[in-house]
């Protein structure tokens, strides 16, 4: 892959004042109380319906729409040839999340993807598969590299922006960490990734996430703030932009604090926030062109969480685009 000497910011203008949906839909994810039997992930990929998906976000008036690509177990919702030599089992025949990019564009949502390298957390067999457990560190992050680009290849100008997670157990800088394979001197190559991430698109925006509430910053080469947050007490005041070039974001769970509806057969969880309150949050975050977005509790059916949903509606959003 040839480095580039000097990054060029993605145009982020799409974002001024976007109000969007995150969601966590995962091979963790469990059919809600009343939806029926959690299935296997790939028959869930197999029964999941992108036109109904689609329907409820236009309906909620989500202007983009923040789809997790793996999570957990490092399963992806399509075919990839290189996770299938390195991690057999872990992909898809259908092509999910080219189904789903498709149907939101022509919707007019635009697309983030989120990607997690899965090597955060307890000891599982992908971190072995990788290299990262065993400590082949630059082989590991090689193979993040190539996987994001063969995404990035196949999907081109449908992926808008990409959204990575767990930054802080893969580069041990910053203010929050859970390295699990000793780093020593050894740095992920963060401008490598971002290149592979826009190798099919340019212009595709990208953030590397350094954990709930905080602010570090392990490269020059993103264009937005990962903006993870759990409360409302985020100020618009003040220094709003922490970073000189970074679109300003705020990504929060509206429900559940798991992200993921992973137990079975229970009911969805009730919304976190008095209405009111969070109309005036969300507003005055869109009043000064900041991303924002509402991580939606869903299960495994493609269900949003029907109260979240009517508290959205009920907000009468309107200095979003």
């Amino acid at each position: 892959m040839t480095m580039t000497t000097r990054y060029k910011h993605a145009n982020t203008e799409w974002m001024d004042s976007s109000f969007g949906l995150g969601i966590h839909w995962t091979s963790k994810s469990a059919a809600a109380q009343g939806n029926g039997p959690t299935l296997d992930h790939r028959s869930a990929v197999n029964n999941f319906n992108v036109r109904n998906f689609t329907e409820q976000l236009r309906r909620a008036n989500a202007k983009h729409c923040i789809f997790t690509l793996t999570h957990e177990e490092h399963f992806l919702p399509m075919p990839h040839a290189l996770l299938d030599a390195i991690y057999p089992g872990h992909t898809t025949e259908r092509d999910l999340a080219g189904e789903l990019a498709e149907s939101l564009h022509d919707a007019g949502i635009r697309v983030i993807f989120y990607y997690n390298h899965s090597c955060n957390g307890m000891k599982n067999q992908w971190k072995e598969a990788v290299g990262y457990s065993e400590g082949n560190l630059d082989l590991f992050a090689a193979r993040i590299c190539m996987i994001v680009e063969m995404i990035s290849r196949r999907y081109g100008k449908l992926v808008d922006g990409w959204w990575f997670d767990s930054c802080y157990s893969v580069d041990d800088r910053g203010i929050h960490h859970c390295a699990t394979s000793e780093l020593g001197d050894w740095r992920f190559p963060w401008e490598a990734l971002s290149e592979a991430a826009k190798i099919g698109n340019p212009g595709a925006a990208v953030t590397f996430n350094s954990g709930v509430d905080c602010l570090y910053m392990y490269t020059h080469h993103q264009d937005y703030y990962a903006g993870e947050i759990t409360e409302l007490n985020v100020s618009v005041d003040g220094p709003f932009y922490k970073f000189d070039g970074l679109h300003a974001h705020r990504w929060i769970p509206a429900d559940t604090m798991a992200w993921v509806h992973c137990q079975p057969d229970s009911p969805f969880a009730a919304p976190r926030f008095e209405t009111a309150e969070f109309k005036n949050f969300i507003e005055k975050h869109l009043a000064r062109k900041a991303m924002v977005t509402l991580n939606v509790e869903i299960d495994q059916t493609g269900q949003l969480n029907p109260a979240t949903l009517k508290q959205i509606q009920a907000m009468k959003l309107t200095t979003y685009r």
